[in-house]
């Protein structure tokens, strides 16, 4: 079965702001079907309680995305800021039932690029404004996010590069950590040395994260010379 979702926005399918990207979806409490996509400097969600059969009449803006999801780094060849959509299901949480979409955009300029959150606590009729997630100064680039919300604890881990210790297109990798339900992250470095990219060296469209139990397993790609590889970390959080 396929089944369209209420979308009345559509895009122009050529691979830049006026088309729709993201739509990683996720799955409630009780079932419900979430996802979040950007197009035209929104980003939109709508939901399903019927295992996908059929979707709300009218999308619901979640947030702005100014300038758009085609984000211009330097010695990137090709970067998106798609939105990225999780719900917390834990059992034990606090926040269970909690809808988290997580982007980045230049809303700041051009040259300063930031990771950024907003939740629902009501199935996605209303969300909070934006929060940004990576904890530098302005004027830095945080880009490629990915987010994985535990199922056993509720935390929050998103993924993403930083060049917020250099002056030059050097990158690392960082973890943000979220455990009072996205209102205040912990920022730390998790690639052991910063890596140069080079725009000529297609350098992919994602990153990923997955988590559970405290166990949090990232994953990146990292080039040296012209040589890529894909890496990951193996932490272990209480």
């Amino acid at each position: 079965m396929v089944a369209r979702l209420g979308m009345r926005v559509g895009g122009d399918c050529i691979d830049d702001d006026e088309t729709v990207e993201g739509a990683v979806p996720c799955v409630g409490l009780n079932g419900e079907v979430y996802v979040a996509w950007a197009v035209h400097e929104k980003i939109y969600f709508d939901y399903s309680t019927d295992a996908g059969k059929t979707w709300q009449a009218k999308d619901i803006i979640a947030a702005d995305l100014p300038k758009g999801w085609s984000i211009d780094i330097p010695d990137i060849n090709r970067v998106n800021g798609m939105p990225v959509t999780g719900c917390d299901i834990s059992p034990k949480s606090p926040y269970k039932g909690t809808i988290y979409i997580n982007w980045s955009d230049q809303r700041n300029g051009k040259n300063d690029t930031d990771i950024w959150l907003a939740k629902s606590n009501d199935g996605g009729k209303t969300w909070t404004k934006p929060k940004r997630v990576n904890d530098d100064g302005a004027g830095k680039h945080q880009f490629f996010n990915w987010m994985a919300v535990d199922a056993a604890t509720g935390y929050i881990y998103i993924v993403f590069y930083d060049r917020r210790d250099y002056s030059d297109s050097q990158t690392d990798v960082w973890l943000a950590t979220s455990k009072d339900g996205g209102e205040t992250f912990k920022n730390e470095k998790i690639s052991e040395k910063p890596f140069k990219p080079n725009r000529l060296t297609f350098f992919g469209d994602y990153n990923n994260i997955s988590a559970y139990k405290g166990v949090v397993r990232p994953i990146w790609t990292r080039l040296d010379g012209t040589k890529l590889s894909v890496w990951t970390a193996l932490i272990k959080q209480k």
